[in-house]
C-alpha cells in the first residue's frame, strides 16, 4: 500500500519531468539544424530546467 501511495505521489513530477525531456530533445533538434558550436538561450534553459527535475526526481 505505501509503495502505491509513493508512486501516486511521484506522478505529476514524472510527467513534468518527460515533458521537460521532450522539450530538451526539441531543442537539441532545433540546435543540430543551427549552428552546433553556440548553445541558444532556449537550450540553456531546457537543459537547467531538466537538471532541476531530474535532480528532484532522484532526491524523492
Amino acid at each position: 500500500m505505501n509503495r502505491e501511495l509513493e508512486s501516486m505521489a511521484m506522478r505529476p513530477l514524472a510527467k513534468e519531468l518527460t515533458r521537460s525531456l521532450e522539450d530538451v530533445r526539441g531543442a537539441l533538434r532545433d540546435q543540430a539544424l543551427r549552428d552546433l558550436s553556440t548553445y541558444t538561450e532556449r537550450m540553456r534553459d531546457a537543459l537547467r530546467h531538466f537538471d532541476v527535475l531530474f535532480a528532484e526526481f532522484e532526491l524523492r
